[in-house]
């Protein structure tokens, strides 16, 4: 995986000229800032140790029954609709910015991964999905005789 680093900030004089101001505001609207991920996109960190890979995913506020969690042609597909119930008594919002929440995340699973020994949590906003690698056999030795 290549990372990609944040532009270094640019330190500027107390009177700026109009050409370093416009380059400020075009150096904050380029950047390549590794902690801005689009819109309704999770947070995840995926974690690998000699036996397993654990993905792990913030988000709060659901049930474990919201959770649709699938693979399919070596993807593993994790994703929530949960939609608002609909009741006659609702208060009067000024401003409503929720409603329902959506969501989805694939990741291409390696060969390593048994498909069949996959198992997930939910626990205090978290899902941790466990991917347990297959067991890898090893080669025989062979033994070469010296003519």
């Amino acid at each position: 995986m290549k990372l990609i680093s944040a532009k270094p900030v640019k330190r500027y004089s107390s009177v700026p000229s109009v050409f370093s101001s416009f380059d400020h505001l075009f150096d904050d609207f380029f950047r390549n800032d590794l902690s801005v991920r689009p819109a309704g996109r999770p947070a995840v960190n995926v974690i690998e140790n000699e036996q397993s890979y654990t993905v792990e995913l913030v988000a709060p506020g659901f049930q474990k029954s919201d959770f649709v969690i699938e693979v399919k042609d070596d993807t593993l597909r994790l994703a929530v609709e949960k939609k608002e119930e609909k009741t006659e008594e609702q208060p009067n919002f000024r401003l409503r910015e929720f409603r329902s929440n959506a969501f989805e995340r694939r990741f291409r699973l390696p060969e390593t991964v048994n498909q069949e020994d996959i198992s997930a949590v939910y626990d205090s906003g978290i899902l941790k999905v466990n991917l347990n690698k297959k067991e890898v056999e090893k080669p025989a030795t062979k033994l070469i005789e010296v003519a």
